[in-house]
């Protein structure tokens, strides 16, 4: 077998890997490559439920929490950084920036009504108190961004 076969066939199994991960994204509800998707961890206590999500860069008030049930829904928007001054060109870009959606089923009820959002050290973290209560009406919760030391643009 040539060379040129062997770096086609190389090539079609990347491509193969390729398409197999982002058709087992797509079927765990995973963002399809090259949208911009905020890292989100959530964590579980006795008595609380936490929601963490990287949002380096992002004000809070370009953040928006809302609550039904047992549906957590995060909307933000990372916008591009200001072009730098006089003539410049792009070698690389890879800081994804745009509007992101996700949704989080917590498979718990939780208090909506106790619960808050506040941003420190490039996280998102939303806390709600576990309760056994029925589903609670759709609520929206302020993001607060007065963590010490935070700069406004």
């Amino acid at each position: 077998m040539s060379a040129h076969h062997m770096i086609s066939i190389s090539r079609f199994q990347g491509e193969l890997n390729r398409l197999f991960d982002e058709a087992l994204n797509l079927a765990a509800g995973q963002p399809r490559a090259g949208e911009w998707q905020p890292p989100i961890d959530v964590v579980e206590t006795p008595d609380k439920v936490l929601i963490l999500v990287e949002v380096p860069g992002i004000r809070a008030e370009d953040l928006e929490v809302a609550v039904q049930g047992e549906t957590v829904t995060l909307k933000g928007r990372k916008y591009p950084p200001p072009p730098p001054d006089g003539p410049s060109r792009f070698h690389r870009v890879e800081r994804l920036h745009g509007s992101f959606e996700r949704r989080i089923d917590l498979q718990r009820p939780v208090n909506s009504r106790a619960g808050s959002a506040r941003t420190a050290g490039g996280l998102l973290i939303v806390e709600f108190p576990k309760v056994q209560e029925k589903r609670e009406r759709r609520r929206i919760i302020v993001v607060d961004g007065s963590e010490a030391g935070e700069e406004s643009p």
